[in-house]
């Protein structure tokens, strides 16, 4: 997890309520020939991300 603003890598805890953004990476390999990323979040809301002009 990055810093919404900055490449830092954002970390800690949060008080209840409170919110921030943040950006998730992953590293995948050139070789690897992936089109969509997919992620789920604790909700079971699952979002797909194009990842074809990032190769």
């Amino acid at each position: 997890m990055l810093k919404a603003s900055r490449d830092e890598k954002a970390s800690g805890m949060l008080p209840t309520g409170e919110e921030t953004r943040v950006r998730f990476f992953w590293e995948v390999p050139a070789t690897l020939g992936a089109d969509t990323l997919y992620f789920t979040d604790r909700q079971g809301l699952t979002y797909a991300f194009d990842v074809k002009s990032v190769r």
